[in-house]
């Protein structure tokens, strides 16, 4: 995970359309700096290697940073399926994420 705080963190549970949603979001506070984008939930599912829509997610030039549930991708079963620059954290670290790490919090759950 990044030491330096990031303006913004957008949180999804969404797939397809919430997630095109969730990147919008992501370019126009990018404009104030850095944005997290975390996936929970079924949202992890956005997050698969070879998907199509991780491969968008990656190209999105407002989203500095990609994270994870690792509860909910255990849970799905997708450990070790997920893309290679998504940062996997568990509950400790998303509160550490929405109460230390950003500036603002939007959420897409």
């Amino acid at each position: 995970m990044s030491e330096s705080k990031m303006s913004a963190l957008v949180v999804t549970s969404k797939e397809g359309e919430g997630v095109s949603r969730a990147m919008k979001v992501c370019n126009v506070l990018a404009r104030q700096g850095d944005v997290g984008l975390l996936f929970v939930g079924d949202g992890v599912y956005s997050l698969l290697a070879e998907s199509q829509t991780y491969t968008q997610i990656k190209k999105n030039r407002g989203v500095a940073c990609l994270y994870a549930c690792l509860p909910d991708i255990e849970a799905r079963g997708l450990a070790g399926k997920v893309g290679g620059e998504v940062s996997c954290v568990g509950y400790e670290e998303i509160v550490d994420l929405l109460l230390e790490s950003c500036g603002k919090v939007v959420s897409y759950i």
